[in-house]
Formats: C-alpha cells, structure tokens, sequence
C-alpha cells in the first residue's frame, strides 16, 4: 500500500495536466499513487492521463460516466484511495519537487491530522505573485483557504466522513475546510512546501465575473457552514473566528465580482444582515466590510451599501503596488486596511 494517495480531478485539462503529472511523479517522496479522475473530458484529457499511465504505474485512471462536477470527482478518488495520507493536486497546478516528502516528514513526527503547505498564487492574467499562508489567531488554527495546498491524515477524513458536497458546484472546497477546521486543531505549517496555484486561468471554475448558478451555489455553502458552524459546539470565539474565515470572506470576494443578475449581490447582503442579527459579528463584519459598510448592514440600507462597495473597489483598483514572492497575506491585510482613511465623496 502506498503512503500517500495524490487525488487529481480533470476535465478539459488538456493543455495543463503534463506540467501537474510531471511535478507529481518526480517528486522526491516516491512511495505514492497518483489517482486521476477523468470527468468525461472533451478536449484529449483522457489521451494526456492514459499516456502518462503507461510510463508511470503509479498512475491510476477513473474515468467517470458522465460530467459530475469537481466535488463528485474528488469523492470518486477518495473512494479508491489506499493511502495513508491524502493529497489533492488540481491539473493546471503542479508541486515542487520536494513538496510532499516535507508534508509527509513533518506528519510523522507530529502525527498531526493535517499538514499544510505554501501557496505560490500566480495571477494568469496579470503574472504577478503572492505566498498564501495558513491562518493562525488567537491560538485557534484554520485555513484562510487553499485545500490542496495540506496533506491529511486518511483516518482523520474517514472518521468524521470528510468529504466534498456533490449539491455545492462552487464552494465546495471552502465547505471542506470549514468541515475539517470544526474536526480538529492539530494542524501543522511547513512553509517551504511550495504548491503552485495558478489564478483566473482560460477556463478555470473561478472567474470575475459570477454567474447565477456559482451564485446560488456559494450562497448554500454559506447556508450550510453557518449551520455546521452555529451547532459545532465551539467556544464562542472559536465559532466567530470560522464565520469571519469561512463565510464573511467568502461574500465579501465574490459580493465584489460582476454578477450575471443582481438579486444574488442582494442574497448575499441578506445574509450578512440575517448573520449580524443572530451572532452580532461586529468587530468581524467591520474588519471584512469596514465601518462605513457594516453601518448600512445594520441599518439594512442595501442600495447604500452596494454603491459605497463599488466605488471602493473602483478607486482601489487604481492604486499601484509590486506583488512579490515575498509579500505575505499579513502584509496584504496590513495593505487593504488603510482603505477606511480614505475618504470617498
């Protein structure tokens, strides 16, 4: 049996999954498998894996019956998996070479149920850079996101029945990690082990601009987090901290972006109303949305909100700055909260 089962989902990848195998079977730490599922690709995907398949033994392919989306395909790995850790690799990514002998160094000597890797986030459209650590408050352990950037204990997933929801199309990794974050805080950093994740690629599930059914979908997974969260049992602190990282930033990204119809943007400001009344979430909602916002929450002033939030957003558009490798998400944050000294009139 293998060490580490590598769960690779593909669907019209062509272009992309040799740079991802590539990085996966030289990788130092040798003893893996590698299982790639294909989601009835279109474009030779099925070609790339098969090929691969015949050099590399440790090349496993499942070929799935019809489309099911990412979340389905991941569980179809899961389900083959004989590992004693897991991985998760997507195609257009690849790893250092070295990326799974540290994770899987330091989850022994730790016997964590998760250890997680850097993020090297490259912005397809743009070739800027920038590292994506973990999230470490208060001495509360969550991932700020990131999944498959970790190696997880195979045990630990099966004992609390882990998985990715089949009803979530978009989210659904954000839904993982708030399912994992609520299950454990034994959680370990390496962060020289570099996963690079490529950004707004042609094609790729995220996008600026958010149509109905993504919408839809980040609003049940926010429904659903908030409900796993809410009944977790956790301190309160604990539980604020997990509706800041889980939910508050994941509308306050994609509230931003363009919508194919606004009555999702309106959706998603309920919500943060509807979240304001039950848990209060003040200090959180002002440190995601800033003072001015969270006064047009409270007041239920959508219009007010929606017009503050894209000027914002317009004017920060403008301001230049270098993204490096250097330039962690601490500095980030540092950067994005000068924005309430500015005044807009």
């Amino acid at each position: 049996m293998p060490k580490i089962s590598v769960v690779v989902p593909c669907y019209n990848v062509a272009k992309w999954v040799e740079r991802c195998l590539d990085s996966l079977i030289n990788q130092t730490f040798q003893d893996l498998e590698i299982i790639c599922i294909d989601d009835k690709s279109i474009d030779g995907t099925l070609g790339v894996l098969k090929k691969y398949a015949k050099k590399d033994s440790r090349i496993k392919i499942i070929e799935q019956k019809e489309n099911g989306g990412v979340a389905r395909a991941r569980n179809s790995g899961l389900n083959v998996a004989r590992g004693e850790y897991i991985g998760f690799v997507d195609p257009d990514d690849y790893v250092e070479q070295d990326f799974y002998e540290k994770l899987y160094n330091k989850i022994l000597e730790t016997k964590a149920d998760v250890v997680k890797g850097t993020a090297i986030v490259n912005e397809v459209s743009t070739g800027a850079k920038y590292i994506r650590y973990g999230y470490v408050k208060d001495e509360i352990i969550v991932f700020f996101s990131a999944f498959w950037s970790a190696l997880y204990d195979a045990s630990f997933l099966k004992r609390f029945n882990i998985r990715f929801s089949e009803q979530i199309v978009f989210g659904e990794d954000t839904l993982f990690l708030a399912n994992v974050s609520l299950h454990t805080q034994n959680i370990e950093f390496v962060p020289d082990a570099f996963y690079n994740y490529f950004y707004l690629r042609e094609g790729s599930l995220d996008s600026v601009t958010l149509s109905d059914s993504k919408a839809d979908s980040i609003c049940k997974a926010c429904n659903i987090m908030e409900q796993m969260i809410s009944q977790s049992g956790l301190s309160e602190k604990h539980k604020n901290l997990l509706f800041s990282i889980y939910i508050l930033s994941n509308i306050s990204y994609n509230i931003s972006k363009s919508l194919e119809t606004e009555v999702y943007r309106q959706k998603m400001f309920d919500m943060l109303v509807d979240l304001e009344k039950k848990y209060g979430l003040k200090k959180e909602l002002i440190k995601q949305f800033g003072l001015t916002r969270y006064r047009f929450i409270k007041k239920l002033y959508y219009r007010g909100f929606v017009s503050y939030h894209k000027r914002r957003f317009y004017l920060f558009a403008f301001i230049p700055f270098i993204l490096e490798e250097t330039f962690d998400e601490k500095k980030m944050f540092k950067l994005f909260e000068v924005i309430p000294i500015i005044k807009i009139k």
